[in-house]
């Protein structure tokens, strides 16, 4: 599924729609910000951006939102991805907004609802309640191309199992081959 977002002042903000009363705009007064609960980029591109949601329907759970793309350039090519740092989630959401638009944001009483669609793009999380890592690519020049929240990892080699950025094998799998 592709939805858009506006940028204005190029910043972008990653957050648990919950926490939006906790923030205020001093916040965001530097170019690139990661807290345990939300991450802050100046992507230093402004205007519309195209958000992908990746859909899985893999382990028997019904349909799950596997991640969320924002695709700055499709044009230039990828040369280094970075983690930048884990979203955390207690609301089983993300919602993702320029930070000119955070004081609109704070008044809403319900941050899912239609009439933000215009200021924000929220999406739900493959595993509800979590950390989840935010990954940017950039291009040759260091131009950002897309940033990336990934909700259903990789799975393991041996059983399926979903795992955490980085591993092989599962848990379960791993003390079975060290016993």
């Amino acid at each position: 599924m592709i939805d858009t977002i506006q940028l204005p002042s190029g910043v972008l903000v990653i957050i648990d729609p919950s926490y939006l009363a906790m923030y205020n705009s001093i916040l965001f007064d530097v170019s690139l910000q990661v807290r345990k609960l939300s991450v802050f980029i100046d992507t230093k591109q402004t205007g519309e951006v195209d958000i992908l949601t990746v859909i899985s329907n893999e382990g028997g759970f019904g349909e799950r939102v596997a991640g969320t793309k924002l695709i700055f350039n499709t044009e230039r090519k990828s040369k280094e991805r970075k983690k930048l740092g884990d979203c955390g989630v207690d609301s089983g959401r993300l919602i993702f907004f320029d930070k000119s638009n955070l004081s609109i944001l704070q008044q809403c009483s319900c941050v899912n609802s239609d009439e933000l669609s215009e200021y924000s793009h929220v999406t739900s999380t493959g595993f509800g309640d979590g950390l989840y890592p935010v990954f940017v690519e950039y291009d040759a020049y260091g131009n950002i191309n897309s940033i990336e929240v990934i909700f259903l990892a990789e799975k393991c080699e041996r059983c399926g199992t979903s795992l955490m950025e980085g591993n092989k094998l599962c848990f379960k799998c791993d003390l079975l081959d060290r016993s």
